[in-house]
């Protein structure tokens, strides 16, 4: 039987996203059965270290691990749904500030702030003109408006500290991938477009046409998934810890790797969803060396 790469590449990802915070989780309920009152005489840890019982030990083990994992998998699987709100605030799109800003401008007084914002960045190099390519000339007025909003929506509070924790760069980036993706799978036929949304239509066509990019994406896919898992085998933690099931010691670390995993999940999550996006949108245009026609995804 042959072992190709990618199948070694398919246990890998598995291995990541559902063995290694399974077995976390394990250790865990470990931890609290070494504390149980009737198991002080032998804890089943023990049994991990006796040569008659070792290798089963170990094999329970990872049996465990793995059935554990998938159990945390799905869980977490529950914070996908409030990726996109997470995200919004975090990597906002043009079509999230542009809701928001439709909201923030409805009086006089906000108008007059969003303006004299705009006006007061003409003559302040340190400030970035989001829609700077275009000459002021031919900006209406919304347009105007809608840059002075971005300028102060850079300068909020809350920005600023997820600037700090996320890592993110002080612009707002008018992110039009996923726009671009959508108006390639809206020229697909009509069962196409009802069978699927955006994102798993081009991871499809990536994985179908272009395994390369497709592995890469979901490489950076499996560490979002890893940590996601691992921001509720965190919180398992934290909860036996206040009701003293296990020792309140390293309590804060534990709620340090909560929020680092927290931050990964979202950060590696954006970044595959991204090079999707981008992947498709890029090489739905590429031409073949061999011919003039475009590629499959189009």
């Amino acid at each position: 039987m042959d072992l190709k790469p990618n199948d070694f590449f398919i246990g890998l990802v598995e291995f990541i996203t559902i063995m290694l915070p399974g077995a976390a989780l394990a250790m865990i309920i470990l931890l609290v059965e070494y504390g149980h009152p009737i198991k002080q005489v032998h804890p089943l840890y023990l049994y991990a270290f006796e040569s008659s019982t070792s290798i089963l030990f170990w094999f329970a083990f990872v049996l465990t691990s793995f059935g554990l994992g998938y159990f945390l998998s799905s869980i977490a699987s529950g914070l996908d749904p409030r990726y996109d709100a997470i995200r919004a605030h975090i990597y906002p799109h043009d079509l999230d500030l542009e809701k928001r800003f439709k909201l923030n401008c409805r009086t006089a007084e906000e108008r007059s702030r969003y303006l004299k914002a705009y006006e007061q960045s003409l003559f302040d190099d340190k400030e970035e003109n989001c829609l700077k390519e275009i000459p002021v000339s031919k900006l209406s007025e919304v347009d105007k408006l809608f840059e002075g909003y971005k300028i102060l929506y850079l300068k909020n509070i809350f920005r600023r500290i997820a600037l700090f924790f996320f890592e993110l760069e002080y612009t707002v980036k008018i992110e039009r991938s996923h726009l671009e993706a959508r108006k390639i799978l809206n020229r697909q036929p009509e069962a196409v477009r009802n069978a699927t949304h955006a994102y798993k239509w081009a991871g499809i066509i990536l994985e179908a046409y272009y395994p390369a990019i497709s592995d890469q994406a979901t490489r950076t896919m499996a560490a979002s998934k890893f940590f996601r898992s691992i921001v509720i085998v965190s919180l398992i933690f934290l909860v036996l810890q206040i009701f003293r099931q296990i020792p309140r010691d390293y309590w804060l670390m534990n709620a340090i790797i909560l929020l680092l995993s927290f931050r990964e999940y979202i950060v590696q999550r954006h970044k595959s969803v991204q090079k999707t996006y981008q992947s498709i949108v890029s090489l739905s245009h590429y031409k073949k060396k061999d011919g003039d026609s475009q590629l499959p995804v189009v």
